[in-house]
């Protein structure tokens, strides 16, 4: 009983299948169709399509040893948390993402007319309408770049994507550069403070051994702002500048047109197969 139960259900599994078969084939120039209209469609994107380029700065992060390098200090980094270590880097990388930073780029680079040239008449030299502001301004260039960061290397990769592949290049590296400078002068900033607080309260101590101690720091302090304002790649070491890349990143036009041509010819098998279900429906009732 068992055996002609299986038999059954075979049989019933071959003729849905042989009559999803006879379904499509004779829907087939209609699949065909919508399969080709699907592909001239893809074709005609993909060529008028703005082209995307997506140059990237490869980047590490600098090993600043503020403590002098003694070995001490290098043994006991060892024992530090891999997490702790790179928070400086996140901080970092937050700055490059940050508003303020992006907005300051921008205006120091004078680079709003390419991010907004659709808006910019070239032939007057003036904004069409209203310029734009600084929330799009920040918006705009927060959207053009990305960040990817191997986690067991620690290298990161800041990239540009845009349709002008000379203005993605220079704007990757000139962004790298300018954040650099700014936490470089942000923490010459923050010693000079430390320093201008430990020469006061040496100032306002007579015991010897807290001078000594003063002294030290002081020292140390003095050593760190030299190292800052001599060390222009301060917070991430460039390993690799970006280039005008030879291929562009959008569209890839052979990936493109095979995914929606496949894409149609999927819809139009799935069309086919529901009309024909609500046409037996019909008939049935």
């Amino acid at each position: 009983m068992t055996y002609q139960s299986d038999n059954n259900s075979s049989k019933i599994n071959e003729i849905s299948i042989i009559d999803l078969w006879e379904v499509l084939f004779k829907d087939r120039f209609q699949i065909i169709f919508i399969t080709f209209l699907f592909g001239i469609c893809s074709i005609i994107y993909a060529l008028t399509v703005t082209e995307l380029w997506k140059p990237e700065v490869t980047i590490y992060p600098s090993e600043k040893d503020k403590d002098g390098a003694s070995s001490i200090n290098s043994a006991l980094s060892q024992f530090i948390s891999p997490v702790a270590q790179d928070s400086k880097s996140a901080k970092h990388l937050a700055i490059l993402l940050s508003r303020n930073f992006l907005i300051k780029f921008i205006q120091d680079e004078k680079i709003e007319k390419e991010l907004f040239e659709k808006d910019w008449n070239l032939d007057k030299g003036i904004w069409k309408d209203d310029p734009p502001s600084k929330n799009e301004l920040y918006r705009t260039m927060k959207n053009i770049i990305e960040i990817d960061k191997e986690e067991a290397t620690g290298i990161i990769r800041v990239s540009i994507t845009w349709h002008d592949k000379e203005f993605a290049s220079s704007t990757a590296n000139k962004l790298i550069n300018k954040l650099n400078n700014h936490i470089r002068l942000s923490e010459v900033e923050d010693y000079r403070n430390q320093l201008k607080f430990i020469e006061e309260q040496i100032k306002n101590t007579n015991l010897n051994e807290v001078k000594l101690v003063l002294f030290n720091i002081v020292e140390k302090l003095t050593s760190n702002i030299m190292i800052a304002e001599t060390k222009t790649q301060y917070a991430f070491k460039i390993i690799d500048y970006a280039y005008p890349p030879e291929y562009r990143f959008f569209p890839q036009r052979t990936n493109l047109v095979l995914l929606w041509t496949f894409i149609g010819f999927f819809l139009s098998c799935i069309l086919s197969i529901l009309i024909n279900i609500f046409t037996n429906l019909k008939k049935n009732k």
